[in-house]
Order: C-alpha cells, then structure tokens, then sequence
C-alpha cells in the first residue's frame, strides 16, 4: 500500500491539489465546472483527476496531514472529511488518550501545542482552502469536488508570520512528528519557510522518510530556479535529499508553466 501512495500522490499545489485514492463520484456540485485542474483534454491540461475516479476501484481512505495556517473546522463542504480523534476529549485540557498531545480531537496546533478546537476560526484561510480543494464532498450540492472525497485530512496549524528560524523549524519539525505519531500516508506542505538547513527539521523529515510517508511540497512562487532562492523559503530543495519528497510546480490550463512558479528540472517532479 505505501508503494502504492507513492506512485499515486500527484500533487497540484497551485490549488493546493493532491491525487490519492477515490470513489467514482460524478455530480456536478456548483463550482466543479471551473476545477480544469481534474480533468486533461485538449482544454483542460489537467492531472486527469476525472478518469481516475473511473478506475480507482480500492476504498482505501487515505490520511492526509496539511501543515499550513488557519483553518475552519465547520466549513460545510470539507468537515465531514476531517479526522476525528474519538479517544480524545475536546478542550478539557487533558490529554486523554496518552499520545502526547493534549486536546488533539480535531486538528492539532503545533505552535499552541494544544487542539484546534479551542482556537478561533478563521473563515477565509489558506489551510481551509488547501483542505478544500483537497477533500471537499462530492455530491452535496456545495462548492467543489475534492481530489479525494473520500480522505481524512488531520489540520495542522503553524506559525503565518516569518519569526525566528530556530523557532519556526522548532514549529515545523513538531508539525510534521505529530503527523507521523497520527500514521499519517501523506504530508501536504503549500507553504514558504524560512528554517531551511536546520538539523531539528531535517531530522523530522528523516523521521518521516523513515515511515514512508510521502510529503508533497510546493516548487514556490518566486518565478525563479530553486537553487537561487537565496532566502531558502521553499522547502523544494530538500526534493533531491529526501527519497519521500515530491515537489510540485505550477502550470494553467494549457500544460504552460505558471509565470510565477519555481522550477528546476533536476528538483521538480510535477
């Protein structure tokens, strides 16, 4: 099966995408029209998302960690594909099923070190938009289709705001072994960091590699090749260190590259 996931985990980070197993489910939810990125014909370069959903016959429902900043938890379109961790106990400040995080019942803060359940929601985030486009139901009548309607995504909130980068390494590499202790099958990460060359979070993602857990990174969007982003705010470069690591550039409708992303054939794989 972790064979499997590694061939199958394409990632779109341009919209946050990533392809894991699914359930053929075809109802046009109101925005679905616009998602060219699920299909790939002659207008619609896409990760032909569609087809697969045609042959995908395993049920298998992949666990999806999104480190990234601010979700909402009570969205109508993704909080049925949300983790739910039933041996905990929300907000009563226990960590009730002895796995070290306290509070960890829906989502799980890596700066706070506590549940995302006790933190105010934020309507318009990127994390929500992420956990959208990759897990959004189908056949609601609501939004779009997810890449995988039928994932549970475990949100991960880390810093926004650049701070320092002992501490936001310290914040991801919490991030990313809480993931692992959750048995995550994949790591989404469509943010920029500033910690790179940081031995605490290469040893997470040593720690993840480890696991065979596929993590999905985005090229970034500096228009620029990776090797001169000289402010290392993508974690692109680790794609040659780490055998685990998928790095995902961005391109539109006509299979073109976007203006703005990051590229290197020899760090690039999508």
């Amino acid at each position: 099966m972790k064979k499997l996931l590694i061939t199958l985990s394409i990632a779109i980070l341009s919209h946050g995408c990533i392809f894991s197993f699914a359930t053929p489910c075809f109802a046009q939810d109101p925005n679905a029209y616009k998602q060219w990125w699920l299909k790939s014909d002659k207008a619609n370069g896409g990760a032909n998302i569609e087809n697969a959903w045609k042959i995908a016959k395993n049920n298998y429902k992949v666990k999806v960690a999104i480190i990234d900043y601010d979700f909402d938890l009570e969205h109508e379109d993704i909080k049925e594909n949300i983790f739910i961790n039933k041996k905990e106990i929300p907000n009563n400040g226990i960590d009730d099923d002895k796995n070290g995080y306290i509070d960890d019942y829906m989502g799980y803060s890596a700066i706070h070190r506590k549940g995302l359940t006790e933190l105010p929601t934020i309507k318009e985030a990127h994390g929500t938009h992420i956990m959208g486009i990759i897990g959004a139901r189908h056949n609601n009548n609501l939004g779009i289709k997810g890449v995988s309607p039928h994932v549970k995504m475990i949100p991960i909130l880390k810093n926004i705001y650049r701070i320092d980068p002992n501490k936001e390494a310290e914040i991801i590499a919490h991030a990313i072994d809480y993931a692992i202790n959750m048995k995550v099958d994949i790591i989404n990460f469509s943010q920029q960091i500033h910690a790179l060359n940081n031995t605490k979070l290469e040893q997470a993602f040593k720690r993840a590699e480890k696991e065979n857990i596929v993590v999905v990174v985005a090229a970034g969007n500096l228009g620029i090749d990776i090797l001169d982003d000289q402010y290392n705010v993508t974690l692109a470069k680790y794609g040659k260190r780490f055998k685990n690591i998928i790095v995902v550039a961005s391109s539109d409708p006509g299979r073109v590259s976007s203006y703005f992303t990051n590229y290197n054939k020899d760090y690039v794989h999508v």
